[in-house]
């Protein structure tokens, strides 16, 4: 395999290239799904709780999925994975925009696609770590999400995909550990796990502010969630500066 060491010799790689496109449609088709649920939920309840979880709540469903099903990360060929999974997803798209469709069914569609979809993040990103020299893994991965960034630009607006962007780019260096520390033969569920752990963890956040903003003003409800992230990140600094691996173990 040859080096990949810049932009040009990453877009060189085919598969690289149909797996960006492919990331970059899927990204779009999410948020732009998600604006519209959004709006439809609180046009019909007034709940910034329901709304919530409405944009953001499907990953709480990747938590059963990453318990039942997150193996076939590793057992089922990515690529009929992830086509698979895009033709659910398309599917309760569809389903969503029967007219009057209630609103349980709508959450149902909603955990019933996140629950199966649990399984796709995994197998990305097995297949790019397959399609990729090792060393070009972080390369590679910081790509995809820029392409992640920029589809939340064009849905969410700018300056929530620049905090968006920032944090992908923040958690790059946890994902070099995973991949240092991680045997080949179950490195597809090992991210897996750790993209829907986090996924699950900013849809925890979602219901926590939607139920925040229907109890105070919405403005007070930023600032104690925005207090509430910074607290979090200086109390985890000192202990990722431990755990640091020593430059000879990261992934070159």
């Amino acid at each position: 395999m040859c080096p990949v060491r810049t932009y040009a010799d990453l877009f060189a790689v085919r598969e690289f290239r149909n797996l960006f496109l492919a990331n970059c449609a899927g990204i779009a088709a999410h948020t732009t799904s998600a604006l519209a649920l959004g709006a439809l939920t609180y046009a019909s309840s007034g709940s910034a709780l329901l709304t919530a979880l409405s944009m953001f709540g499907a990953p709480l469903a990747g938590v059963l999925g990453s318990l039942t099903l997150l193996s076939a990360a590793d057992s089922v060929p990515p690529r009929r994975a992830l086509t698979l999974a895009a033709v659910l997803v398309a599917a309760g798209a569809a389903l969503q925009a029967v007219p009057g469709l209630p609103l349980w069914a709508r959450f149902a569609v909603i955990f019933a696609g996140a629950y199966v979809g649990s399984i796709t993040a995994g197998a990305r990103w097995a297949l790019l770590t397959d399609i990729l020299p090792a060393d070009a893994y972080v390369l590679g991965r910081s790509t995809m999400n820029t392409s992640v960034g920029a589809m939340q630009i064009a849905g969410f607006g700018l300056v929530v995909a620049i905090v968006a962007s920032a944090g992908f780019a923040a958690g790059l260096p946890l994902q070099e550990r995973l991949i240092v520390h991680s045997p080949a033969e179950i490195r597809g569920q090992v991210l897996g796990l750790h993209h829907n752990g986090m996924l699950t963890t900013q849809a925890l956040c979602a219901v926590l502010a939607g139920t925040v903003a229907d109890l105070v003003p919405a403005s007070w409800a930023v600032a104690l969630l925005a207090a509430a992230s910074l607290a979090a990140t200086l109390v985890l600094t000192a202990g990722l500066r431990r755990t640091a691996p020593a430059p000879a173990e990261a992934v070159r």
